[in-house]
């Protein structure tokens, strides 16, 4: 056995910069996320999150301990890049990260939309659920046992466990059984 000399730690400087990013998890499409970070030794320093176009999204002013939280949206499935740069306080970039954020595509919604008359919500439903993507069976009672849309469905377990949203106007719903 050796005798070796005292071991002495010697810390070399902290890094300046960016040095911790918490890239958001994956999400669906048009929702909301964040993103954080913690910047050291750079006093009065200001983060700013760009989108995939280079568009200032958000803007923040890292906390006393370094740390900033900067959010955005996503808006179509894919894989995208976001930057999270750090600017000094005439605006020069002093450190730049990329911002991974991978968005997942939602299955189209489901309804089933039934109302008693024809009326102008139905129409504006009709629209959004269009222009969502989403699948619509319809059915309008016009009177006299007749039915506009689609072929009438049950509504039982089965059949709702297989929708997102099932819309009964007033008058639909009054027409139904209690056990209904």
């Amino acid at each position: 056995d050796a005798t070796l000399p005292p071991l002495r730690f010697l810390p070399g400087a902290a890094p300046r910069g960016l040095v911790e990013l918490q890239a958001p998890p994956p999400l669906a499409a048009g929702a909301r996320f964040e993103v954080g970070a913690r910047v050291h030794g750079l006093p009065q320093a200001r983060a700013e999150l760009l989108d995939p176009a280079g568009h200032r999204v958000a803007l923040a002013v890292p906390g006393d301990d370094g740390r900033v939280r900067l959010a955005a949206s996503a808006r179509d499935a894919g894989d995208v890049e976001f930057t999270l740069r750090v600017l000094d306080r005439e605006g020069r970039r002093l450190d730049q990260v990329p911002v991974p954020v991978r968005v997942r595509p939602l299955p189209a919604p489901t309804l089933r939309l039934l109302a008693g008359a024809p009326g102008p919500e139905l129409k504006y439903l009709q629209r959004w659920a269009a222009d969502t993507g989403a699948t619509v069976q319809i059915g309008i009672h016009v009177g006299g046992g007749v039915q506009l849309g689609d072929a009438p469905a049950a509504i039982d377990p089965a059949s709702l466990a297989r929708l997102d949203l099932l819309l009964l106007d007033e008058r639909r719903l009054a027409a139904r059984s209690s056990g209904q």
